[in-house]
């Protein structure tokens, strides 16, 4: 969970800092992310939905202003 929350940059709006600032919240829970066996597996999968995404708006985009 660590992980996802890391990979979309929440963690600091999810998890309960307690005495920590956000900063360090964000560098332990990169730590943490880092460690982890499947956070590799999140990050990518992330990046790909972005890059999905991205593409998407992107494509409807060049499809409205050619369709005017």
């Amino acid at each position: 969970m660590i992980a996802l929350l890391s990979a979309v940059d929440l963690v600091a709006k999810v998890v309960d800092r307690g005495p920590l600032s956000a900063r360090d919240l964000k560098k332990r829970a990169k730590e943490v992310a880092e460690a982890s066996w499947a956070s590799d597996a999140v990050r990518k999968a992330v990046q790909a939905s972005q890059a999905a995404i991205l593409a998407a708006v992107a494509a409807s985009g060049a499809v409205a202003s050619s369709g005017s």
